[in-house]
């Protein structure tokens, strides 16, 4: 440690909280495949005009052959099972809650972290593109904590945790890798 540095007053990354580097979900499968209607308002929704995204006959002479997803369609291809409860009715009951909950850790099948921290925000995304997706295809993912580790802010202690999470085809075609970021405070 640097002269003048001084220790964190709480640590938050215990070593109970460092065991959970490198642990790993199970796999989870989106509960819809990729249906070319959907894509088409996703791209709608992202104001992407691009007609391999939507028209089958222009993106049928395309590079593609085909129709296809925009790029960043898996991270967004996790929709709530029919029958299974509203995340956001937790609102009713916590004013405090903000949607979030574990966010994509949640989500995706990550254990919590016991961090004892209630504020979270998103640090970043970096993004890895490998294929993208094409109606008929089912997309599933696996993710795993890559690191966490404290630092000292302006207003007090922060917690990066950092995700990894590949996204795939259920054939195994792989799609993206997605690295992100919270910041817990």
């Amino acid at each position: 440690m640097s002269e003048g540095a001084t220790e964190p007053a709480v640590s938050y990354v215990t070593e109970e909280v460092r065991a959970f580097i490198g642990r790993a979900s199970d796999t989870v499968v989106a509960v819809d495949e990729v249906e070319l209607g959907a894509v088409r308002r996703f791209a709608q929704a992202i104001m992407d005009g691009d007609p391999n995204y939507w028209d089958a006959a222009a993106a049928a002479a395309s590079r593609f052959g085909g129709p296809v997803t925009p790029p960043l369609y898996p991270l967004h291809a996790f929709r709530r099972a029919p029958e299974t409860p509203d995340p956001l009715a937790a609102a009713t009951e916590d004013p405090d809650y903000d949607g979030a909950g574990q966010g994509l850790a949640g989500r995706l099948g990550l254990p919590p972290l016991p961090l004892g921290l209630k504020r979270m925000l998103n640090g970043g995304n970096d993004v890895e593109i490998y294929a993208q997706a094409r109606p008929g295809d089912r997309i599933q993912a696996h993710s795993r904590y890559l690191d966490i580790y404290q630092k000292e802010g302006r207003s007090g202690p922060l917690v990066f945790v950092i995700m990894e999470t590949t996204y795939e085809t259920t054939t195994g075609t792989r799609l993206l890798v997605s690295r992100q970021t919270q910041v817990w405070r």
